[in-house]
């Protein structure tokens, strides 16, 4: 949370989903930049400590500031996994194998529910989801989808290479090697982010 001062923590305490900023510029260049070298799963995570402060002019009645009951309903990790099995320790092992794939994205919801977005490539005939990894040096077409609209902007290794309005984005690159992820803005604010999708160099076997 930041841009809370003695002069606005009034309005920090009152509202204070409006003071959370999204990842620092730094954080999203270190997370490019180890997902460049290696496989680097992202999920949504707050740092709050709710608290409670007496109130003299009400009998020192508890206010509790940042309460987790209002906080913890902001930022959320979406996981896609496929149709339950209806049988929880299969339902569990693909929840987890999905979260270890890095099938997901993270939303702010009080800017809006990111439920139903989808990032994806396409390159000879195979669709390449978040997570996945592509052989670079071959054409292929970045695809992503948004609930409701919003400037989407589609990432390789820390900088825009392409910028959408709306709810769709398309790009299609010349199949050099790098990461790519989306973010997504809504009123000027960071409102969602995926995990990425690698093209790299392949290693031929010694």
């Amino acid at each position: 949370m930041e841009g809370c001062t003695i002069a606005t923590l009034s309005s920090c305490i009152r509202n204070p989903e409006k003071f959370i900023r999204g990842p620092r510029a730094s954080i999203l260049q270190l997370w490019d930049d180890l997902a460049s070298k290696r496989r680097m799963i992202g999920l949504g995570a707050l740092d709050n400590h709710a608290a409670n402060f007496p109130l003299r002019k009400c009998r020192w009645k508890l206010l509790k500031v940042f309460p987790h009951e209002q906080l913890f309903r902001t930022v959320r990790t979406h996981v896609l996994v496929p149709p339950p099995a209806q049988k929880s320790h299969e339902d569990i092992d693909s929840f987890l194998q999905a979260m270890a794939r890095g099938r997901c994205f993270i939303d702010y919801a009080p800017l809006g529910d990111g439920t139903g977005f989808r990032f994806w490539a396409e390159c000879s005939g195979s669709v390449f989801l978040c997570g996945d990894e592509l052989p670079a040096g071959q054409p292929a077409v970045f695809r992503a989808t948004v609930p409701c609209p919003a400037e989407i902007i589609l990432v390789k290794d820390n900088s825009a290479a392409a910028v959408a309005d709306g709810q769709s984005l398309e790009h299609c690159s010349d199949g050099s090697p790098g990461v790519y992820r989306v973010e997504a803005r809504r009123n000027g604010q960071p409102w969602l982010f995926s995990n990425h999708i690698y093209v790299r160099k392949q290693t031929s076997a010694a």
